[in-house]
């Protein structure tokens, strides 16, 4: 008999732990085996799935039936490989017309996000929710999500009285509180200033997620 194709066996895999025997699933490989021989050993690959929080390794009781119903029996060791979930680092939103970068950690093999980007980091300009798979290097996969959302940005004004009388006179301009940073036209910081010259003043104020918006107003005489 030389360059049969047979049709391939069936393959079950028993757990050594009589509480894990109902857990382990039955397989059946699909890949057509070749033999040279009537009685050619032969070797094939089966993937081991197990449910969440089952872990079966040691040595386990593997039964091959052909399709003569003939039953042989062998062992295989079972390693299940443990590997973390990745963490997302980075803001969780961005700023209008800006965009924002996220991280996973340190150490897999690979990364692919769900918007395709095959790299560690990715730039994101659109609302929604990012996964992660990670590869590590035992090829197990694991993956973590993240949203991103577009910041409401601030929205800047000026409030004081916008003129004073000519003669050595002043008027205070105020952008309010509550914001992270203030640059006035003026070079001032501070969330108010003193003005005793007519003309154009402007602030950009900043809020805590960087996002910026600007005001300005101009000073008059009476």
């Amino acid at each position: 008999m030389t360059g049969l194709l047979v049709n391939p066996p069936n393959v079950t895999i028993y757990a050594s732990d009589p509480a894990l025997a109902d857990e382990m699933p039955a397989f059946l490989d699909t890949t057509p085996i070749n033999l040279s021989g009537a009685y050619e050993d032969f070797s094939m690959n089966v993937e081991l799935q197990l449910q969440d929080g089952i872990v079966v390794v040691g040595n386990q009781q593997v039964t091959v039936t052909n399709n003569d119903g003939c039953i042989g029996l062998t062992s295989v060791f079972v390693n299940v490989f443990s590997t973390a979930n990745p963490i997302i680092s980075g803001m969780d939103g961005y700023c209008p017309m800006d965009s924002v970068t996220i991280s996973a950690n340190n150490g897999f093999a690979s990364y692919l996000w769900s918007n395709g980007d095959a790299a560690q980091s990715t730039t994101i300009k659109t609302n929604g929710t990012y996964t992660v798979t990670v590869t590590d290097a035992n090829g197990c996969k694991t993956q973590s999500s993240k949203i991103i959302t577009q910041y409401i940005p601030p929205d800047a004004f000026i409030s004081g009285t916008l003129s004073f009388c000519d003669g050595g006179s002043s008027t205070s301009l105020d952008a309010g509180l509550g914001y992270q940073s203030y640059a006035w036209s003026t070079g001032a910081t501070g969330h108010s200033i003193t003005v005793t010259d007519t003309g154009s003043y402007s602030v950009m104020v900043t809020d805590f997620h960087g996002c910026t918006d600007t005001a300005s107003v101009k000073v008059t005489l009476d």
